[in-house]
C-alpha cells in the first residue's frame, strides 16, 4: 500500500525532472540560433568590399599634387547598405605621423570616389614610406575596410626646385660696392678719373639652357647694361657632379667682359673676370645655395694722375649665398593684375676681395643681386 502511494509521487517528479533536462538542451540551442542570425544580420548591413585604384601599390610618388582612387562601395544587392562617406586615412611606421581626410559622397564622387591633395608635398614632408586605407561608412555605423596600400615619397627632380638654370630666362639687377679699405682709398687718390674703380650697378637680361643627361651641364649667357654707361656680356657653364636627396654640387666656371666709359676722351675703360667655383645646393627644393668662388683674373683699365695707362691685374675670392622664399613662407599675390611669386626672385649675397699684383692693394666687394625667373 505504501508503495502504490509513493510510486505516482516519483513518476511525477521523475517526469519533470525530464523536461527540466530537455529544456536545458533545447533553450541554449535556440538562443544560439537566434544569436547566430541577427549576427549574420548585422555582418550582412554594411557597404560593399572595395578595392584601392591609385597611386598604385608601392609606387613612388615625387610630384606636389596627386590624386587617391578606390572603386565605389555601392550596393550591388541587399546584403549591402549605401555608404554616406569615407575615410581615408594615412600613417607611416614614425609614431608623430597621423592623417586623415573625410570624403562625403555626392554625385560626381558616388561612382567615382576620390581624394585630391594639392599640397601633397606639405602634408608628406618627409622622404620615406607610407601607408594608406580607406573605410566606407552607412549612415547605421556600419563600415568596411579596404586593403592597406603603401607608397613612397621620393626626393624632387631637380626639373622640379627653383635652382638655377632651371628656368629660361631671367631679368637681373646688380649692385657692386668696392668698398673704401685705407690702402685702396689711398690708391683712388692717384688714379684719374675714378669711375671705373668705385660701385657700380648693372641690370641685365640672362638666358639659361642644360645640355645633355650625363653629366647634366647648365649654360648660362649674359648680357647687361652697366651705370658707368657701359654694355657687358658674361658666359658660365657648370655640371651637376653629385646629387642626392641632401645637396647638389655644381662646379662651375665663368667669364665676363665690360667696356664702359670714363669721362676722358678717347679713353674707355675695361673690366675682364674670370671666376672658377662650385654651387653647393641644400636639396630638395634648392631654396638655399652657397656659392664659392676663386678669381684667378680681375682686370681694369685705369689712367694715373701722372700720366700713362695702367692694368688692376687682380686675383682674389668671393663667397655668396643665394635664397628663395617657398610658397609656405610668403603665398603668392597680385598686384594690378600681375602675380608675384617670390619662389621665382631669387636673392644673392655675397663678399670677397682681390689684389692687385703690381700694388699690391686690395679691393674689397660686396654684391647684391636680385632676379626675376622666367619660363
Amino acid at each position: 500500500m505504501i508503495v502504490n502511494m509513493v510510486m505516482p509521487y516519483i513518476r511525477h517528479r521523475f517526469d519533470i525532472m525530464t523536461r527540466l533536462s530537455v529544456l536545458s538542451f533545447v533553450l541554449p540551442a535556440v538562443l544560439s540560433c537566434v544569436l547566430f542570425s541577427k549576427s549574420c544580420t548585422a555582418q550582412q548591413a554594411q557597404p560593399r568590399p572595395f578595392e584601392l585604384i591609385s597611386p598604385q601599390h608601392d609606387m613612388t610618388i615625387r610630384e606636389r599634387s596627386v590624386t587617391f582612387q578606390w572603386e565605389a562601395a555601392e550596393p550591388q544587392n541587399v546584403s549591402h547598405t549605401q555608404p554616406v562617406r569615407y575615410e581615408v586615412s594615412f600613417w607611416s611606421n614614425r609614431d608623430d605621423f597621423g592623417a586623415s581626410y573625410t570624403v562625403h559622397i555626392s554625385d560626381s564622387t558616388r561612382t567615382n570616389p576620390q581624394l585630391r591633395l594639392t599640397d601633397f608635398r606639405d602634408t608628406f614632408r618627409r622622404h620615406g614610406r607610407y601607408f594608406w586605407h580607406v573605410t566606407a561608412l552607412d549612415s547605421n555605423g556600419g563600415e568596411t575596410t579596404s586593403p592597406v596600400w603603401s607608397f613612397i615619397v621620393g626626393v624632387p627632380g631637380t626639373q622640379k626646385s627653383y635652382a638655377p638654370n632651371t628656368f629660361l630666362y631671367a631679368l637681373e639687377a646688380q649692385y657692386v660696392q668696392r668698398v673704401k679699405m685705407q690702402d685702396y682709398s689711398n690708391f683712388l687718390d692717384t688714379v684719374s678719373p675714378t669711375t671705373n674703380l668705385r660701385s657700380f650697378s648693372d641690370i641685365g637680361f640672362i638666358f639659361m639652357q642644360s645640355i645633355g643627361a650625363k653629366p647634366h651641364l647648365d649654360l648660362q649667357e649674359k648680357f647687361y647694361i652697366i651705370s658707368h654707361v657701359g654694355v657687358g656680356l658674361g658666359l658660365s657653364g657648370r655640371v651637376r657632379l653629385v646629387q642626392n636627396q641632401y645637396v647638389s654640387v655644381h662646379p662651375r666656371i665663368g667669364a665676363s667682359v665690360a667696356h664702359f666709359s670714363t669721362g676722358l676722351r678717347d679713353y674707355a675703360s675695361s673690366l675682364v673676370d674670370v671666376r672658377l667655383g662650385c654651387d653647393w645646393i641644400v636639396m630638395p627644393r634648392g631654396y638655399l645655395t652657397l656659392r664659392t668662388s676663386w678669381l684667378p683674373v680681375y682686370h681694369i683699365r685705369y689712367a694715373q694722375k701722372a700720366g700713362g695707362l695702367r692694368t688692376f691685374k687682380g686675383s682674389g675670392w668671393e663667397v655668396g649665398i643665394r635664397c628663395i622664399l617657398s610658397q609656405n613662407i610668403v603665398a603668392p599675390f597680385r598686384i594690378l593684375g600681375m602675380e608675384i611669386d617670390f619662389q621665382r626672385i631669387p636673392l644673392e649675397v655675397a663678399f670677397g676681395s682681390v689684389t692687385d699684383s703690381y700694388t699690391q692693394v686690395r679691393m674689397p666687394m660686396r654684391r647684391l643681386t636680385v632676379s626675376y625667373l622666367l619660363r
